[in-house]
């Protein structure tokens, strides 16, 4: 199957025209040169759309042979570059109005604020965010799920706001990533281009060592890079965990994304996809895996000897993980097992639907005879559809994994009712069914649910992934 997948890849690589091949560039616009299928990961396990040839997208980044493209309404996926050609129509110069649909870059460290002011999140130079609209001088956007104001003039197309970004620096520039990596100010991988990660790292060490807070790389600044007297970078004595947020939290995960293991984080809150990338790391590392990033974790993924994520395993993807906890599958009584403290009102698990091994989060919301969930993010939501198809009250199985335990369980795949999570694109909740749990309209127990309860109990392995 991997080479029929290769051999796919290898044809796709044939249909645009080479002198286009490879040119499109993050932060711009492009066009489909011939129906492109976009996946909800960068992989080729989960379809989650088609589009026409000529479909006009907007590159938020690249990796590898993958693209992360922004189209319609708000929605983000990921093809294969190949399938993408520069977008040949003359460009006007853009005002920030002009750019309500567009993914744009910050250019400075701001509040983004809900309507009533109150701080949602800190946003940092090179955070990408779709723009939503604009009204005197701020804008509203929007960072994964969440939408708040900032002020228009911290916005712009290019991701640095005149650093020389994209920029060849040879030989030099390696040594000098090389050595803020060395010292722990390095999120991404040291390369000869000069990208908006060298220019963070820079900033980072120059406010550590007290020299101004202006981007230079001037006589004073090299100086102390190659005199052994260059203060090390607090994130490698740190000790991090889930709930905790801030720029050290945004540092992991966009280190753990640089080293392949996990994608689309909501940058700087410790959540639970976090800490399952962190197991991941230490895994492959051969640490134990605690999900906790202490000092010894973040010392050594830090380092230049950081092992990247080997080719067979897969990331752990913010909405539609298919990195699964391991241990045994427990079919559990709802009544008498104890899962509704395992799951509790409030608590959130990874859901795993048995006939397409398509994996994302969900928190139980309510429910007394059986649980009532809502998925965490659109993401989520966008994983679960991928899974499902279609909303129906079919029931399926699947597992509820909550601490490395997989419990066998039941769902519909229909929202109906209320829903307190907003902004995930689910319209109300739907309903997870344990051994022995009820209906809440009719106190009955529901043998399509429990045949399914059966069905996942006795599964221990996935259909095995294109």
């Amino acid at each position: 199957m991997r080479g029929i997948v290769a051999l796919a890849v290898i044809a796709a690589l044939t249909v645009c025209p080479l002198a286009a091949q490879g040119q499109v560039t993050a932060g711009e616009a492009a066009v489909t040169c011939q129906e492109a299928v976009v996946y909800a990961r960068a992989s080729q396990s989960q379809e989650q759309d088609r589009l026409e040839a000529g479909t006009a997208v907007e590159v938020m980044a690249l990796r590898d042979q993958w693209a992360k493209i922004g189209y319609g309404d708000q929605q983000v996926g990921y093809v294969l570059k190949s399938v993408l050609e520069p977008d040949a129509q003359p460009q006007e110069e853009a005002s920030i109005p002009t750019l309500v649909g567009r993914y744009v870059y910050v250019t400075a460290q701001v509040k983004m604020e809900s309507g009533d002011g109150s701080n949602l999140t800190t946003l940092y130079p090179g955070d990408q965010v779709q723009l939503l609209g604009v009204e005197a001088d701020q804008a509203q956007v929007l960072l994964i799920s969440r939408s708040g104001s900032v002020p228009q003039n911290v916005l712009a197309l290019d991701q640095a706001g005149g650093y020389p970004l994209g920029q060849d620096g040879g030989q030099d520039n390696l040594d000098m990533e090389t050595r803020l990596e060395e010292l722990g100010y390095m999120d991404g991988v040291p390369d000869a281009t000069f990208d908006i990660q060298g220019v963070e790292a820079v900033l980072r060490l120059r406010a550590q060592a007290g020299l101004s807070d202006q981007f230079e790389i001037d006589e004073e600044f090299l100086d102390l890079l190659q005199d052994g007297q260059a203060p090390l970078s607090p994130i490698l004595s740190a000790s991090l965990e889930q709930g905790d947020s801030g720029d050290l939290v945004r540092r992991l995960q966009s280190r753990l994304t640089a080293k392949g293991y996990l994608e689309d984080a909501t940058l700087g809150n410790y959540d639970l996809y976090t800490a399952q990338a962190v197991s991941l790391y230490q895994q492959v590392e051969g640490m134990e895996e605690t999900g906790r990033a202490d000092s010894a974790t973040l010392a050594r993924l830090f380092s230049g000897e950081a092992l990247p994520l080997p080719e067979d395993m897969d990331p752990v993807c913010a909405g539609g993980s298919s990195y699964l906890a391991g241990g045994p599958v427990v079919n559990i009584d709802w009544w008498t097992g104890g899962i509704q403290e395992i799951f509790p009102r409030g608590g959130v698990a990874l859901i795993t639907d048995i006939a397409t091994g398509i994996s994302w989060y969900e928190m139980r919301r309510g429910g007394s005879s059986h649980a009532d969930v809502q998925p965490l993010t659109a993401q989520d939501t966008q994983a679960f559809k991928a899974a499902v198809g279609s909303w129906s009250w079919e029931r399926r199985a699947i597992w509820v994994t909550i601490d490395g335990v997989r419990y066998a369980a039941s769902m519909n795949c229909m929202p109906h009712g209320e829903g307190a999570i907003k902004e995930n694109g689910f319209p109300g909740h739907h309903c997870i069914h344990f051994l022995n749990s009820r209906t809440h309209g009719g106190d009955n127990l529901d043998p399509d649910h429990q045949a399914c309860v059966a069905l996942a109990a006795r599964t221990t392995t996935l259909p095995a992934a294109d």
